[in-house]
């Protein structure tokens, strides 16, 4: 929490600072400071999705707003794509608003701003839907010092920054869920509780097999993946798994110890385990998790000759 919050105070300065640089209008000195305040909504969105907050104004006191800046700044993970002011509010006049920017004026040709109520609305998306993560993700509202004219006199409205800080809760997973494939490294051998489609969140699912197997998913096109951690046996002798799934990812399962991925194992496959760590061959990343049965990131010599173990009938690999 106390991260977030440093996170948003950066957040509300870089708001301030843009705001300052990029306010076109010119305003006078003349006059009494008022001191409106503004307010933003929370909200929540999916990963793919979109959310709308509301920018309140409040504490107006009668007074007339003629004109008016504002600026807003979100956290990296989300950007903005639209901001507008409240035709309720606001109507008659020139505005001017910029998404890429996050900056808008208004002034006013009618009767202004004259009551509280909802000033403006800001709407924000995922930068990248099949990245970001579940979370709290800041947004700043800032009004600059001098960024409202009151009245005819065209008054400023305080000598400091007015900001207002709202949050957006995102669930990870998308509207629709995200598409994830399954790769059957045992040649059917295996039974798999987990098919190709559409899912959310996190999953669960069982493999069963009468072999050992490792069970790892990968989110770069089958160039790496990350193992799995395989929960107690259940009646039927399959292990549980937990995956987060996210867009494009690939669930995989092979057996260990079959490094040529034939659905056996075989002299041959005790002969690329140790040409592999001779440095001889180069593994792909689904033999690699066939040959590397320990997990640890290497493929040893010991590992070589348990697969050759396997294939002679003397052991039995775990899960």
């Amino acid at each position: 929490m106390k991260q977030m919050r440093h996170r948003l105070l950066s957040l509300i300065m870089m708001a301030a600072i843009a705001v300052g640089l990029l306010s076109t209008a010119a305003f006078a000195d003349e006059g009494e400071a008022l001191s409106p305040t503004i307010s933003a909504q929370d909200g929540s969105m999916a990963a793919d999705g979109t959310v709308t907050l509301n920018v309140t104004l409040s504490n107006l006191d009668a007074q007339v707003i003629k004109g008016l800046t504002l600026g807003v700044v979100c956290d990296d993970a989300l950007e903005l794509t639209d901001i507008d002011l409240s035709t309720g509010l606001c109507a008659g006049g020139y505005i001017s608003s910029s998404a890429s920017t996050g900056i808008l004026n208004f002034v006013s040709t009618g009767d202004g701003i004259r009551s509280d109520g909802v000033l403006a609305t800001v709407t924000l998306r995922a930068k990248d839907s099949t990245q970001i993560a579940s979370g709290t993700y800041g947004v700043a509202v800032v009004m600059p010092e001098n960024g409202i004219i009151i009245d005819a006199n065209y008054a400023d409205v305080a000598d400091q920054f007015t900001f207002a800080t709202g949050w957006v809760t995102v669930n990870a997973a998308a509207t629709g869920g995200y598409s994830v494939t399954v790769t059957d490294g045992t040649k059917g051998g295996a039974t798999i509780s987990l098919t190709e489609g559409s899912y959310g969140g996190a999953v669960t699912f069982t493999v069963a097999n009468s072999a050992a197997c490792v069970v790892a998913y990968s989110t770069d096109g089958g160039v790496s993946y990350t193992r799995l951690t395989a929960t107690a046996a259940d009646d039927s002798g399959g292990y549980s798994f937990t995956v987060e799934v996210s867009q494009g990812m690939d669930v995989a399962v092979v057996r260990k110890g079959d490094v040529n991925g034939d659905g056996n194992i075989s002299s041959a496959d005790y002969t690329r385990a140790n040409a592999a760590h001779r440095g001889d061959i180069t593994l792909s990343a689904l033999q690699f998790l066939a040959a590397d049965l320990d997990g640890d990131g290497t493929v040893s010599t010991a590992e070589a000759a348990q697969i050759g173990a396997v294939f002679a009938g003397k052991l039995s690999l775990s899960w």
